[in-house]
């Protein structure tokens, strides 16, 4: 991998190297084609199942987690843009989502829901409560939304209240409708996961205590349960009082997820940075590097989908979109910490990987697998599982991590506020507390009720505030 410097400029030719390259593929090439064909013009709500040419295919059941996704999406183009539409769009899909994904009698998120909102699925995994929650977080956070706000204390009430196991630790995987447990195995997204998708992005918005104590927590319990001493990788799936339960390919050969070791990695190194505890930044550390000698593939660039735990040289025949997303995240978090540039070299690669090979240049959009050599798999856009937001997440951070951590470069995002009474909002999407905010303007005048170093402003009881705010790294 060549050299790629901290203060490299447009003239280097590496144009993904910069937040601006980012900005614009967010913006130009993902929503511009979710905007275009993704949505149902009639209802306004996205397709559930769309090809790689963007043909409505499949059930037109709504997940409430893929409401949740595009939501994000929708908020993280506003934050980048400013940009009405999106803001009007965010609004339809949060009302919709709170109308008809909640159980109002039982409480929690139904799995699925027929086009018109009726309930056709009604047990609740927690893969739904995370990632329904997902998008409120986001809107949240770009906007103040009460709805949204009690949205999420409704949905982590029954996480802590009903799926914690209090006599093994850890969620229990599925609920039943009526919140009884369904499935008490442990996996990856209720212990980890759940930070990632909303908690971190929600802490972010409103600094409550008990949510960095609830990620403590979960994040304790998931080291000493699931990080596997003898190799130090963290395993996926267990039973209630943690066992292993071996995932395996179809010869029957062990192996593991790369995409959740990955994910640990970069959500140790956040915690890290909000906590100052020493053994995070350790194990993000160690776990990271693990993940470059067995998960990365220095043939043809990019992240394997899995591995053989045993024989790490052997990989599985995919790799995954998503997956390339936190390796980007991981490998930016790392140069954070050591400005070691071979972190940046492997943003790089994997950025030419996914640009090359993930990015539809015909169809606009991302695709969701290709084989190890780049050729494409499945081109699906839309699916239970696969929608706009990891491609939007992927774009929103990487334009943060790398203006704020690489250059050092200032960082515009937007707001729209709105309040029935005088509010303190946090503004800044990143941990590391070097990041300060430079400037803020409301309704495009010089505001300056704003704490800098907490990242936070103070705004008056008023509606639809156009908050502007530049963001700074001061070290």
């Amino acid at each position: 991998m060549g050299k790629v410097k901290a203060d490299c400029s447009d003239s280097t030719g590496r144009e993904e190297m910069h937040g601006a390259f980012w900005r614009d593929q967010a913006l130009h090439d993902i929503m511009r084609a979710w905007l275009a064909h993704g949505i149902d013009p009639a209802s306004e709500r996205f397709y559930t199942g769309l090809s790689r040419d963007w043909k409505p295919i499949g059930t037109t059941d709504q997940y409430p987690t893929m409401l949740g996704r595009h939501l994000f999406s929708l908020s993280a183009a506003y934050l980048l843009s400013g940009e009405e539409r999106y803001l009007r769009l965010a609004k339809t899909t949060a009302s919709y989502l709170i109308e008809h994904g909640w159980d109002r009698e039982f409480g929690g998120w139904y799995d699925l829901i027929t086009e018109t909102g009726t309930p056709r699925i009604t047990t609740k995994c927690a893969f739904t409560q995370m990632y329904a929650n997902t998008g409120l977080a986001l809107y949240f956070f770009a906007t103040h939304d009460p709805d949204a706000l009690r949205g999420m204390e409704r949905s982590n009430e029954v996480f802590e209240s009903r799926a914690w196991d209090a006599e093994y630790e850890g969620y229990y995987v599925t609920l039943n409708r009526d919140l009884s447990v369904a499935s008490s195995n442990k996996s990856f997204n209720p212990q980890i996961g759940l930070l990632s998708s909303y908690i971190l992005y929600w802490y972010l918005a409103d600094g409550r205590p008990g949510l960095l104590a609830q990620m403590e927590r979960t994040m304790d319990v998931a080291l000493r349960r699931m990080l596997d001493p003898s190799d130090g990788y963290i395993l996926d799936t267990f039973d209630r009082t943690w066992h292993c339960i071996t995932g395996r390919w179809d010869d029957g050969t062990e192996a593991l997820s790369a995409g959740g070791n990955i994910e640990t990695s970069w959500i140790l190194m956040r915690l890290y940075h909000l906590t100052g505890n020493e053994a995070y930044r350790t194990n993000a550390l160690e776990l990271g590097e693990k993940m470059i000698r067995v998960a990365w593939d220095g043939v043809h660039g990019g992240w394997f989908e899995s591995f053989a735990r045993y024989q790490t040289e052997r990989h599985g025949p995919n790799k995954a979109w998503f997956i390339q997303a936190y390796g980007n995240f991981m490998a930016l978090s790392l140069y954070n910490q050591s400005e070691e540039e071979r972190y940046l070299d492997l943003f790089h690669e994997t950025s030419l990987f996914w640009n090359q090979y993930f990015l539809d240049q015909e169809h606009g959009g991302a695709y969701c697998n290709v084989d190890l050599a780049g050729n494409l798999v499945d081109g699906t856009k839309g699916g239970p599982a696969k929608g706009s937001y990891h491609s939007m997440e992927h774009c929103l951070l990487n334009v943060l991590y790398l203006d704020l951590y690489v250059h050092r470069k200032a960082v515009e995002l937007y707001f729209n506020i709105s309040s029935e009474r005088p509010i303190k909002h946090r503004v800044c999407p990143v941990e590391d507390p070097s990041v300060h905010i430079a400037e803020v303007a409301v309704n495009g005048k010089e505001w300056t009720d704003y704490d800098a170093e907490e990242r936070s402003v103070n705004l008056p009881a008023g509606e639809g505030m156009k908050v502007r705010v530049v963001l700074a790294n001061v070290h």
